[in-house]
């Protein structure tokens, strides 16, 4: 018998095209390696849900009494909304076309179909895969401000419509970029020198950012190597943020303290 779980929130999702593999224990994390994270889930804005099933009973009109009955499964949704993204990722998940340099973005048609396969990893490590899911997104409110609202649908395809695989045990480390330092801390003053951070990894870092809401932070990339500045803390309380570095398709998550004045 297999361990008890509570698929409860969300912690990791993952988006790739088609798979060609059907997904097991075996292979799930290469799977996921080659697909591209979403870095940022808006609060409080992931769901998954399974609609109700609809019944459908037919009577023998003789008796009044149902002799028959069809059953038609619920249809099955991700939902969040990504309130920080750029424009290759709008590209990708609301469709239209973001420009070489990745200064723009243009919108498309809007009855364009995109198909993705999803993988959304919870809290107590159950991976939930959509093998070929229609991926529909939109602009939506993400606290005053424009995120992308995503809905993931699985349809039917080469294989099930939707698996779930127990991760727990597996090295998931080689989803998580290796940095260094794990941490950063800074005292109440401005600091326009700033700390670094640096990735174990082949490639440049890709991405680097905080929040949006964290004006107080600065952070600036250049080869493997992550510039943090700050600016002086007045409030008697400390603040913190997360930055996000990406590498080699991994990501960190690297915590950011700022002591108050």
């Amino acid at each position: 018998m297999g361990r008890k779980f509570s698929a409860v929130k969300i912690d990791k999702f993952f988006y790739s095209d088609l798979i060609t593999v059907y997904p097991t224990k075996a292979n799930i994390v290469s799977l996921i390696q080659a697909g591209t994270e979403v870095k940022n889930m808006h609060q409080d804005s992931y769901s998954y849900e399974e609609a109700d099933p609809s019944l459908t009973k037919y009577k023998n009109q003789l008796t009044g009494v149902a002799y028959r009955v069809e059953v038609e499964g619920g249809d099955k949704t991700i939902k969040f909304t990504i309130g920080e993204y750029d424009f290759e990722t709008k590209a990708a998940l609301q469709g239209g076309t973001a420009a070489s340099d990745g200064s723009a973005w243009e919108a498309g048609d809007p009855t364009e179909v995109r198909y993705k396969s999803v993988f959304a990893i919870t809290k107590d490590n159950i991976c939930i895969v959509f093998p070929k899911a229609v991926i529909v997104g939109n602009g939506k409110d993400a606290d005053k401000a424009v995120g992308i609202g995503l809905n993931a649908m699985p349809l039917e395809g080469d294989f099930k419509d939707e698996l779930w695989i127990d991760v727990q045990g597996l090295n998931l480390s080689a989803l998580v970029l290796d940095v260094s330092p794990t941490s950063l801390a800074f005292t109440a003053a401005a600091d326009a020198t700033g700390k670094t951070i640096t990735a174990n990894s082949t490639a440049s870092v890709s991405y680097a950012s905080a929040p949006s809401n964290s004006e107080w932070l600065t952070v600036t990339k250049s080869g493997k190597v992550v510039t943090v500045k700050v600016s002086a803390n007045a409030n008697s309380e400390s603040r913190m943020a997360n930055v996000t570095v990406i590498a080699d398709g991994k990501t960190a998550i690297v915590p950011v303290t700022q002591a108050g004045a």
